[in-house]
């Protein structure tokens, strides 16, 4: 066979990729070899010259024995010997295709994952005495079957005066029905706004404390019992939505009791049903580019009472959110940028001081940016946060409007691990001057597991 001189010979770019990648991966077993011992550098260079035959068997395929030899690539030796080694990988893979499927372990012999967090947080607020606080979250997930999950979290708190609390934020059941539809059970993250659901775990919330307009001691609820529906679809080339629709129990309206300030507050932390009048609402999300998010949330609710004269009593939610994430290249960093708001409706009704209106509002805005692409490894760590937040109450209600500017300084441990510290002031629209401001000190440990 004719050849063409060594100094012009042209060689395809196939032929130079199958020969840096069998020298590569054969060599790195050699190399290797010097560092472990014999028995174990044997296996490497077995398992290297393995898939050295396997890349040449994927070109050979490709191309063609008849042609690799007619480009000179393999003589017919070689042709031959490589043409014997393919027929006996296939015959292999036919013999293993025939093999009966090896069956996995049951689902109550998978082992349940353990996660969570613990953390404690000190504050010292401007005419109050310093609060302290230790809780520890442990979080259980366990897969059943390669569709079912469970999921359970528990916040267990230790105060300052020595009193210890357990509070089950969530115990529910999925069922992934194809990519578009997953169904849950049990007691779940409600699905109002964004806050609640994403952003409110410690590892994730820039800040020690929580906006004022969110939670359950405010306006929207934490947690809810009943079932949920959510998914998410492709709009186009980068364009998403996801969704979530859930009926759970109503929120029980606060009568004042306690604290007049409080009359006409929803709670949304008892799950007893005690009438028909359950929670219905839904979450829409757009992003129209992944790094942006747009969310509406509407709640429809019969509220429960202690009191007959408010049997009747309905309420309606709405909130709306943006969400803003994005590595910026220029600012060295991580730049976020988040905003909500929720509007609070309830019937109108008197809760022993003359009835009002009893509609609230609320919202906060948070910017927090992290040098992430930074030269300095220590440099990296550090994060800060500044966050303006207000609450909006009925103008009829015993209580006071209030509004809030907190800037924190965050050193990231780990990825999800935190030493959190942050200036808050207080603002308060009382009739009595010189006690509508306060400052205060807050910090906060997390440390995932």
């Amino acid at each position: 066979m004719d050849r063409k001189p060594p100094e012009v010979m042209r060689i395809p770019t196939w032929r130079v990729g199958m020969a840096v990648i069998g020298v590569g991966l054969f060599g790195a077993a050699v190399i290797d070899a010097g560092a472990r011992p014999s028995s174990e550098a044997a296996a490497d260079t077995a398992a290297a010259e393995a898939r050295t035959r396997a890349i040449e068997r994927t070109i050979v395929q490709t191309k063609g024995l008849d042609e690799l030899a007619a480009d000179g690539v393999v003589d017919d030796a070689r042709a031959a010997a490589m043409e014997e080694t393919i027929q006996a990988l296939l015959e292999e893979e036919a013999a293993m295709s025939e093999r009966e499927p090896v069956e996995s372990a049951p689902w109550w012999r998978k082992p349940v994952v353990l996660a969570g967090g613990a953390s404690t947080k000190f504050s010292v607020r401007e005419g109050a005495k310093p609060v302290w606080s230790e809780t520890i979250s442990p979080h259980l997930i366990s897969t059943i079957g390669e569709r079912a999950l469970f999921e359970s979290h528990v916040d267990l708190r230790v105060h300052d005066d020595g009193e210890t609390d357990a509070e089950l934020e969530f115990a529910h059941l999925s069922y992934v029905v194809n990519d578009a539809l997953t169904v849950g059970s049990g007691i779940f993250l409600v699905p109002f706004g964004f806050y609640n659901e994403r952003i409110h775990a410690g590892w994730i919330n820039k800040l020690p404390d929580t906006p004022l307009s969110v939670g359950d001691d405010s306006l929207t609820p934490t947690s809810g019992l009943g079932v949920q529906l959510r998914g998410g679809l492709p709009l186009g080339s980068t364009a998403r939505a996801n969704y979530a629709v859930y009926v759970a129990n109503g929120p029980q309206v606060n009568q004042g009791t306690h604290s007049a300030h409080d009359a006409g507050k929803l709670e949304f932390t008892h799950y007893s049903g005690q009438n028909f009048g359950k929670a219905v609402g839904f979450r829409a999300g757009w992003l129209p580019i992944p790094e942006v998010e747009m969310g509406y949330s509407l709640m429809r609710a019969g509220v429960e009472s202690t009191n007959p004269a408010h049997e009747d009593l309905r309420a309606w939610l709405q909130g709306v959110d943006l969400n803003y994430k994005q590595m910026v290249r220029p600012l060295k960093g991580t730049m976020e940028a988040r905003a909500e708001w929720i509007w609070s409706d309830v019937d109108r009704a008197d809760f022993g001081g003359g009835a009002f209106d009893n509609e609230r509002s609320g919202g906060y805005v948070q910017l927090a940016y992290r040098p992430s692409m930074a030269a300095q490894k220590l440099v990296k760590r550090f994060e800060v946060a500044l966050r303006y937040d207000m609450l909006n109450l009925p103008s009829g209600a015993p209580a006071f409007d209030r509004q809030r500017w907190t800037a924190g300084l965050d050193y990231w441990l780990a990825p999800h691990s935190a030493l959190k510290v942050a200036y808050q002031f207080s603002q308060e629209d009382r009739a009595t001057p010189g006690q509508d401001e306060s400052h205060g000190v807050l910090t906060e440990l997390y440390l995932g597991f």
